[in-house]
């Protein structure tokens, strides 16, 4: 296999062996919801214009995560508080605004939100678009994974203190659109020629797993061949009853799991009422689950890896969460 340099520098010397190259320069497609530049997944229309680029996409990456005004504001509001009391401390790192500096930079700041905002608004780049999506899925005859990022999606903000806050995102007031889209995403799959052998999502809402099992059972109907599957989940209380049993049922209903993982987003700052999963011990049961209570007698026959993430504390403050989970 040529390398990608090599590739590029083959396509450029014949307009036939450009087709050809074509299905080995882009393996994944990225499509972003901030994507200022395109209108309603207009790139994609145009990558759809060539079939040799088509043949090679194997996953696709839909990076769905957003951050609100209010949500900006408020995380903003806590970066420039932390410069603000490095600036007036006279810090001499080379990285630290001086005061004068730092209220230029929160200008600045405001001012490329504001725009970044505007478009994104204006771009349209709906997940929730059910015939889009299907539309998208059903010209990709080799998809093999699909991975959805919402609190790692990358940002394009040239500010240094945007760029910092948005890696503080946590889409905590919009769980009904996140839980939309991977609806909107399972559905669409089911009009795909490909088997799909992979699937992440970095932040699902638990309050995805409270729709009716039958429900679940056919999304999960189009994950029949899928190996591989880490969900991160996302919860600001303790999961209900009925999400546990939701989550169980659609673990159960994917036969053909090789490595699982799943398991809370932990995150190192905030509270309960701001969408944290941070717990005092005497919550702690809340937060967890023994995989058999969730999965009964059930197993997966081919099954390699089972990771129910649990975090360091959890451990230390509840031991018997390991012998629980060697259970499976």
């Amino acid at each position: 296999m040529l390398s990608l340099n090599d590739i590029k520098t083959v396509r450029h010397a014949w307009r036939f062996w450009s087709n050809i190259g074509a299905r080995f320069l882009f393996t994944t497609y990225v499509d972003r919801v901030d994507r200022v530049d395109r209108r309603e997944h207009e790139r994609f229309e145009l990558v759809r214009q060539h079939e040799s680029m088509l043949a090679g996409i194997q996953s696709v990456r839909f990076e769905s995560g957003t951050m609100g005004i209010e949500d900006m504001c408020k995380q903003l509001g806590f970066v420039y508080r932390s410069e603000y009391i490095a600036a007036r401390q006279l810090s001499t790192r080379p990285d630290r605004y001086t005061s004068e500096e730092l209220e230029i930079a929160k200008d600045l700041a405001i001012q490329e939100f504001a725009a970044w905002n505007t478009h994104w608004h204006e771009a349209k780049q709906d997940f929730t678009d059910g015939e889009k999506m299907k539309t998208m899925l059903a010209t990709l005859k080799t998809l093999r994974r699909v991975d959805v990022v919402r609190a790692g999606a990358a940002s394009t903000f040239t500010s240094k203190l945007l760029a910092v806050t948005w890696m503080r995102k946590r889409d905590f007031n919009d769980f009904k659109r996140a839980s939309k889209e991977f609806e909107t995403l399972l559905s669409a799959l089911k009009h795909t020629p490909s088997k799909i052998r992979h699937l992440t999502h970095d932040q699902l809402p638990v309050t995805f797993f409270s729709l009716e099992e039958s429900v679940l059972g056919e999304l999960t109907s189009s994950l029949q061949n899928l190996t591989v599957l880490r969900l991160t989940i996302n919860a600001s209380v303790c999961p209900h009853a009925r999400c546990w049993s939701g989550l169980g049922h659609f673990l159960r209903s994917i036969p053909g799991l090789k490595k699982l993982r799943f398991g809370f987003d932990p995150f190192e700052m905030g509270n309960v009422e701001c969408g944290t999963w941070v717990y005092d011990v005497d919550d702690l049961l809340e937060w967890y689950l023994p995989l058999w209570k969730m999965l009964g007698e059930y197993t997966w026959k081919d099954l390699a890896v089972c990771d129910w993430m649990v975090s360091c504390s959890v451990k230390r403050d509840c031991p018997n969460c390991l012998s629980d989970t060697q259970q499976h």
